[in-house]
């Protein structure tokens, strides 16, 4: 009996490398020391719930053990933890490349632990894109940083940035107003095609928590920021 072979499709190690930032409670002071605490540790986990729906091979949050939130919030156990490394936010870039590269990855996406309000659809898409190389993703926040930042491989523009870009920054900088701008022109430079995801946003005042919780009523899949809006303190 003759036997056709059935064609296999070999899986792309992707790699999800998160990097909270540090001072987002400084960021949340408007709520009060106790509940920009927990809403901090709600948003940092409901960033991870979101990209864990992303069926990559590796998963890793980018530590700083000067980060309240992630020193005192457990993680998820599908999320490796390695410290960030590198004294300021591109080396720590190039650093997170470095530790993802080792691990085998083919296409990497940096991204920020903001809160779930992320385009994830075209995250992925994007990372798909990356993997011919030579492409840079980059996802920029309103207001200026990043939330997204993409390749398949450590981009050899990063050592020409110099300024913060908003992933992997220790905290207490000032961040680029068009940091996407600098991202995209400095990976035109080195001859990248530029994909820019749909720009994002971070909670920073009641206007944007306002924003958040109208998204969430709206369907947005964020379980510890809908269970946090329950509280009567936050009745915006």
């Amino acid at each position: 009996m003759n036997q056709r072979a059935h064609p296999t499709v070999r899986p792309y190690a992707l790699a999800l490398g998160v990097m909270p930032r540090r001072g987002v409670v400084d960021r949340l002071s408007f709520l009060g020391p106790a509940l920009a605490q927990d809403l901090a540790a709600a948003l940092l986990l409901d960033s991870l719930g979101a990209l864990s729906t992303f069926p990559v091979r590796h998963r890793v949050v980018f530590t700083d053990g000067d980060d309240a939130v992630t020193r005192q919030t457990r993680l998820p156990a599908t999320w490796r933890e390695l410290s960030q490394r590198g004294a300021g936010p591109v080396e720590r870039i190039s650093s997170a490349f470095d530790d993802l590269g080792g691990l085998g990855a083919e296409a990497i996406l940096l991204a920020s632990a903001d809160g779930p309000m992320m385009p994830l659809g075209q995250m992925f898409d994007g990372i798909m894109w990356l993997l011919p190389k030579k492409r840079t993703l980059v996802g920029g926040l309103e207001g200026g940083g990043l939330y997204a930042f993409g390749a398949a491989e450590k981009p050899p523009f990063l050592s020409a940035i110099d300024q913060p870009v908003g992933l992997g920054s220790p905290g207490g900088e000032p961040e680029a107003q068009d940091a996407e701008d600098i991202m995209a022109k400095a990976s035109e430079a080195a001859g990248h095609e530029v994909q820019r995801l749909p720009r994002s946003y971070r909670v920073d005042s009641v206007d944007t928590l306002r924003r958040l919780k109208r998204e969430i009523a709206e369907g947005m899949f964020a379980p510890q920021c809908r269970k946090l809006f329950e509280r009567p303190e936050l009745a915006l």
